[in-house]
């Protein structure tokens, strides 16, 4: 895989670690930083790139620590991310952007949300992955990505191995597709998606660019989700207008309403017949118009 400098981009922060990240679109003009899912790497960039350009955003997707370019980070907690992001964007010559993230890059969004409001002018929490301090909600959450997280958090050395399993799965991008239609949990959409069109070898790249470090930082990750993040979602700014939108099939739709009815200032929408992958694929001109 050949990308341009664009797309591999590096910054040493103070601290001495190396945050990878690609930026497409025009600098100086309105700035949109996006938070890829969980696993995945700054190449999300790609499913954006066509809008940016479009509309002369300039869309900059940071990859997350022991993911794609970036040094792995130790003891990192989810209110460690604000800081990498403000690194960035001062590096970059750039004062106030919107924040958006997928699936695991949501809470990413909720942290810069709350520690970082006067930065932000407008929020975007797409098929955003919960927290477990909404337990109710999370009650309900599917019992296999509830164990999934508990193993993260309590039991890492049982998790590894089915991280690796995975990573060996990702050595061709046929045999990853095919692992991916075996889980039973894939919603309908997300099926369609990855059978009839060819949405499949860019998110391949993502997975692969993602895991190049190998597990350690995915693993890290799911721990975070499966902890509480650090905050309550009710001390977000109320200035900052937070978008929160998941496809209808997808079990992170349930937590769309609590989310609503947590954050001050919130704007919701629950896109039918669309799952956790479709919502954003589908409706990305609309999100990022939200949240634009």
């Amino acid at each position: 895989m050949i990308l341009n400098e664009k797309l591999s981009q590096t910054l040493t922060l103070k601290e001495g670690r190396i945050l990878g990240y690609a930026e497409v679109g025009k600098p100086g003009n309105q700035a949109l930083f996006w938070f890829h899912g969980g696993g995945s790497s700054r190449l999300e960039i790609r499913f954006v790139e066509e809008i940016a350009n479009q509309h002369s955003f300039h869309v900059i997707v940071p990859d997350r620590p022991g993911m794609g370019l970036s040094t792995f980070q130790k003891k990192r907690t989810l209110l460690d991310w604000s800081a990498d992001v403000i690194e960035l964007a001062d590096h970059l010559g750039i004062d106030k952007f919107a924040v958006a993230g997928i699936s695991g890059g949501g809470p990413h969004v909720a942290v810069c949300a709350h520690k970082i409001p006067d930065r932000l002018t407008r929020c975007g929490m797409i098929s955003s992955t919960g927290t477990v301090d909404l337990k109710e909600t999370w009650k309900k959450y599917p019992r296999a990505f509830r164990t999934s997280f508990f193993l993260a958090r309590s039991m890492s050395w049982t998790f590894k191995p089915i991280m690796r399993l995975q990573l060996r799965g990702m050595k061709t991008m046929e045999g990853y597709r095919k692992l991916t239609l075996k889980n039973s949990n894939l919603p309908q959409a997300d099926r369609k998606l990855i059978e009839e069109t060819d949405f499949f070898p860019k998110f391949f790249e993502c997975g692969v660019e993602g895991m190049k470090q190998g597990t350690k930082g995915l693993i890290h990750e799911y721990k975070i989700f499966a902890s509480s993040w650090g905050f309550n979602l009710q001390e977000i700014y109320p200035e900052v207008e937070v978008f929160v939108c998941a496809g209808d099939q997808d079990p992170n739709s349930l937590f769309v309403q609590p989310f609503a009815n947590a954050i001050p200032n919130v704007a919701t929408k629950i896109f039918k017949n669309e799952g956790h992958l479709s919502t954003v694929i589908n409706h990305t001109e609309e999100i990022i118009s939200a949240v634009m």
